[in-house]
C-alpha cells in the first residue's frame, strides 16, 4: 500500500538549528525511575544524604540511574510518568561542585576490552535504548540479540518528523555517534552495522570500523519511515547486498542519542545524566535544541525560552504522531524525552473518547493495510485473548506509527490497544 506523506507532521524547525544550548541549571531536579516487572530496584541513597554528580541513585540487575546534579536528596516518593506509568523518583536540591560538567575529560581507549567488559561499562553508566521513545533496557536487548540477531541498525534521522533532535545529533555529533555505535556493536557481538539515513544525508565516513557497514537511504519526510518495521521492509526492498537486506526484529535498532550515550559512558566515563531535547511550539517565544540535565522541570526550559506568548494547553512529549502529553510544567525531563512541543488551546483538538463510528479512516491511513477498528473491537470484547490468536497475529504487523490515532474522530487510542495485543506475542 502506498505510504501517505503527512506534511503537517514536519517540524518548521527542521535544519535551522546550527548548535545546541545548555539549559539553565535548575534549583532542584526530580529524577524518575520506572518500576519494571520482575526487575527489583535497589535504592542506593536516602533522604538528607549529599550526592555527587553522576553518583548512582538506583540500581537493578540491568543498570543504574544516576544523579544529574550534585546536592542533597530532599525527597524520595512515588511518581507517575506522563502516559500513566508508575514508578518512583528522587529529588535533589542543587548544591556543591560538579564532577563532570565543565571539566576537561580525557578520552579512554576501548578497543582492547572484550564484549563482557564493554557491556558492564554500558550498564554501570546507565545506558538505555531510546530508539522507540521509551527507556528500553540495553542489557536485556543485547542478551536477546546475541542469541538471535546479526546486525546493529543506527537510525540517523527522526522517527517522528515533528521533532528534529536525532537529525541534529547525526549532523553535529557524528564522530562520537559512530564511535558509540561501534562500542555497542562490539558489546553485542554484531556481524555488521547498518546506517538508516535520510536520503539527503551525505554518506558518512566510518571511523576504523572492524565490522562490515552498509547505508540504507530512506525518505525521512515520509511518515512513518523510521520505525523498526519500516526499516526492515525498506531493507528487504532495497539494493543492499545480502545479508544486509535481510533484517529482522531480532536485530538491534538504535538511535543517535543512545549511540552518543555509549560514547560518553565508555570513552569519557560519563553516566547518562543529560538529554538533547528539541524544545518548540507556538506558545513559546523561542525554540532550541537544549542539552538538559535529567530531572529538570519543564518550567525551567520555558523560562529560558523567554516565557510564553499565549497560554499553554498541552505539552506534547516526543512528537505529534506517536508522543504523549502532559499539562504540568512541573513534569521533569526523563531519559526518554527527545522533544517538548507547547501547544496552545486553539490547536488542541477534542480528546474525549467516543464510540467507534466505523468511518474507516484508520484503515485508509494505515501504511500496512490493517483494520485498526477491528483489532480494537477484538480487544474490548475479549477479556482473555487466548482464543483470539488471529487478532494477535495480525497486530504484530503494526509498526505503532500512531496514524490511526491521529485521524480517528472518536479519539480512540487504537495504537495503544494494538500494542497491548502485540505484547501477547512476547
Amino acid at each position: 500500500m502506498k505510504k501517505r506523506i503527512h506534511s503537517e507532521f514536519i517540524s518548521e524547525d527542521k535544519n535551522i538549528f546550527k548548535f545546541s544550548v545548555n539549559s539553565f541549571l535548575p534549583l532542584s531536579v526530580t529524577i524518575p525511575f520506572a518500576e519494571r516487572e520482575g526487575l527489583p530496584q535497589t535504592l542506593l541513597v536516602k533522604e538528607g544524604e549529599f550526592v555527587k554528580e553522576g553518583q548512582a541513585l538506583i540500581s537493578n540487575s540491568n543498570g543504574k540511574i544516576h544523579a544529574s546534579v550534585p546536592g542533597t536528596v530532599t525527597k524520595i516518593q512515588e511518581f507517575t510518568f506522563p502516559g500513566g506509568f508508575s514508578g518512583g523518583s528522587v529529588s535533589i536540591k542543587l548544591e556543591g561542585a560538579f564532577s563532570y560538567t565543565g571539566k576537561k575529560i580525557n578520552e579512554a581507549s576501548w578497543r582492547e576490552n572484550d564484549a563482557k567488559t564493554l557491556l558492564f561499562y554500558l550498564c554501570e553508566k546507565g545506558l538505555v535504548n531510546t530508539f522507540s521513545g521509551r527507556e528500553d533496557d540495553i542489557k536485556t536487548q543485547i542478551s536477546k540479540f546475541s542469541s538471535r540477531g546479526k546486525f546493529i541498525v543506527l537510525r540517523l534521522f527522526d522517527s517522528d518528523p515533528s521533532h528534529v533532535v536525532e537529525s541534529f545529533l547525526a549532523q553535529n555529533k557524528q564522530k562520537e555517534i559512530f564511535e558509540g555505535i561501534q562500542i555497542i556493536a562490539h558489546a553485542a557481538g554484531a556481524h555488521g552495522i547498518l546506517l538508516a539515513s535520510d536520503s539527503s544525508f551525505a554518506e558518512p565516513e566510518i571511523f576504523n570500523s572492524a565490522l562490515p557497514v552498509a547505508v540504507l537511504p530512506l525518505q525521512a519526510d515520509s511518515y512513518p519511515s523510521g520505525l523498526k518495521n519500516n526499516i526492515i521492509a525498506a531493507a528487504a526492498n532495497s539494493k543492499l547486498k545480502d545479508p544486509f537486506n535481510k533484517l529482522s526484529t531480532d536485530d538491534l535498532f538504535l538511535d543517535c542519542q543512545t549511540a552518543l550515550d555509549a560514547y560518553n559512558a565508555v570513552v569519557l566515563g560519563i553516566p547518562v545524566t543529560e538529554r538533547y531535547v528539541h524544545v518548540t511550539g507556538d506558545c513559546l517565544n523561542a525554540a532550541a535544541i537544549m542539552k538538559i540535565k535529567v530531572g529538570t522541570p519543564i518550567k525551567t526550559l520555558v523560562d529560558q525560552c523567554g516565557g510564553v506568548k499565549r497560554p499553554i494547553s498541552k505539552i506534547i512529549i516526543n512528537g505529534r504522531a506517536g508522543g504523549i502529553s502532559t499539562d504540568s510544567l512541573e513534569t521533569p525531563v526523563s531519559r526518554q524525552v527527545k522533544s517538548l512541543e507547547f501547544i496552545p488551546k486553539k490547536d488542541f483538538p477534542k480528546v474525549e473518547t467516543e464510540n467507534c463510528i466505523r468511518c474507516g479512516e484508520c484503515h485508509s491511513v494505515c501504511p500496512v493495510g490493517l483494520y485498526p477498528e477491528s483489532l480494537y473491537r477484538a480487544f474490548i470484547h475479549t477479556r482473555d485473548f487466548d482464543n483470539d490468536n488471529l487478532s494477535e497475529k495480525t497486530a504484530i504487523i503494526c509498526s505503532l506509527c500512531g496514524l490511526c490515532n491521529s485521524v480517528c474522530p472518536s479519539r480512540i487510542p487504537l495504537a495503544q490497544i494494538i500494542e497491548k495485543l502485540q505484547e501477547r506475542q512476547f
